[in-house]
Order: structure tokens, then C-alpha cells, then sequence
């Protein structure tokens, strides 16, 4: 389907686990998911490529942030 990025397309092209991309679309973060049938999704590549790319930056530092800290206040305990 031209335009839209299955689950296998979306990893190969985004630097993302498939847990934090879940995590950053439920907080609005990342572009929704629509559903082709009940068990397939796809994601719109025009969204992917305009709006998230121009915020990914601050996105993955955010990210890359709580994880730092997170591994600080575990390995600290």
C-alpha cells in the first residue's frame, strides 16, 4: 500500500522498539496507528516523514533522558 507503513516497514525505518513507540503514541508523541483489518495496522508515512521527523530529535533526547535516569535511580538503590 503506497503511503503507509506496516509494523516490519515502520521498525526498519524508524530507531525505535516497538514498546516505545507504543508508549510515545499513547501519549500523543508519535503518529496514530489505523487499522487495515482487525490484526494489521499501518502507520501513514506522510505523517511519519512531516511531523514526527521534525520533533523526533527532542522526542528520543526526552527519551534517552528518562531511560538514563531511570537506570540511575535503579542502580543507585
Amino acid at each position: 500500500m503506497k503511503g503507509a507503513l506496516g509494523k516490519k516497514e515502520l521498525l526498519a525505518v524508524v530507531p525505535l522498539s516497538m514498546s516505545t513507540i507504543d508508549r510515545l503514541e499513547s501519549a500523543g508523541e508519535f503518529p496514530k496507528r489505523w487499522y487495515i483489518t482487525d490484526k494489521r495496522c499501518a502507520w501513514t508515512q506522510e505523517e511519519l516523514n512531516t511531523g514526527w521527523k521534525k520533533e523526533k530529535r527532542q522526542v528520543l533526547k526526552n527519551s534517552k533522558e528518562k531511560s538514563r535516569r531511570l537506570i540511575s535511580e535503579f542502580t543507585a538503590q
